[in-house]
This record gives C-alpha cells, sequence and structure tokens, in this order.
C-alpha cells in the first residue's frame, strides 16, 4: 500500500473529513437510558472516552453485539434495543460501527496531539479516491 509522501496530503485528507462534520450538539439523546446520556454525549460532541463509561456500551459503539449482550446486566439487555436504535438513527454514522470506527473518531479530533497510525489512513476509502 502507498504511504503518505508528506503532511500536506494528511492535511488534506483530514481538511477533507472535517468538512463532512456538522454540529453534534443538537442530538436526541432521548433513547439512551439516563445513567448513559453523559457518556453518550461525551463521546460523540467531545470525542474522548469517559473514565467511568461501561464496557456493554463501548461493545455497542463498536458494533459487538455480542460482547454487548455477554457484558450487560438484565437491566441494560433490555435497553439494548433502545441504544442501537439512537445509534442508529441519531448518532453520526462515523462515530460508530466497527473498532475502525471508534478509534477513528477518537483520533481525528486529536490529530494534533496524538500520532495517527497509517493503518487508519490507508484503510479509507477517500483515500483511494485520489488522497494516496
Amino acid at each position: 500500500m502507498p504511504r503518505f509522501q508528506s503532511n500536506a496530503r494528511r492535511d488534506e485528507a483530514y481538511q477533507y473529513e472535517q468538512e463532512s462534520y456538522k454540529d453534534y450538539k443538537d442530538i436526541n439523546y432521548s433513547l439512551v437510558p439516563e445513567e448513559y446520556r453523559g457518556n453518550m454525549e461525551r463521546y460523540i460532541v467531545g470525542r474522548e472516552i469517559a473514565h467511568d463509561m461501561p464496557d456493554f456500551l463501548l461493545a455497542c459503539i463498536k458494533n459487538d453485539l455480542l460482547n454487548a449482550v455477554t457484558m450487560a446486566d438484565h437491566k441494560n439487555l433490555q435497553r439494548l434495543p433502545d441504544i442501537m436504535r439512537f445509534l442508529y438513527n441519531d448518532a453520526p454514522s462515523e462515530c460508530w460501527g466497527s473498532l475502525q470506527a471508534y478509534e477513528r473518531w477518537l483520533y481525528l479530533d486529536n490529530m494534533n496531539t496524538k500520532p495517527l497510525p497509517n493503518i487508519y489512513w490507508r484503510s479509507q476509502s477517500y483515500l483511494r479516491k485520489g488522497y494516496n
């Protein structure tokens, strides 16, 4: 796979992604249980993980339903359809759905402070559309 030749190409790809982002502060969190709303909003708007975010919720964000069901207690097992409905209908599609989407969501916001491994950039479809 081709590697970035310069930081200019990486910056160009970053700007391409930033143009597609919108203000995520107007999202309706009513389907998310009250005790998880702060964690979900911190993840989506602040692009960071709270230290008290349950593994069950992280598994939902990563679309790892087997682990979500395994880690959920009885109460959260009943809430699972609502959480997944929120992610599918209301959450930005870029922030959930796979482990790569989850990590990419966290890395893009902190691009200037965290090193971004080449694997995340090489695997993205927009790189195959002329940014490689």
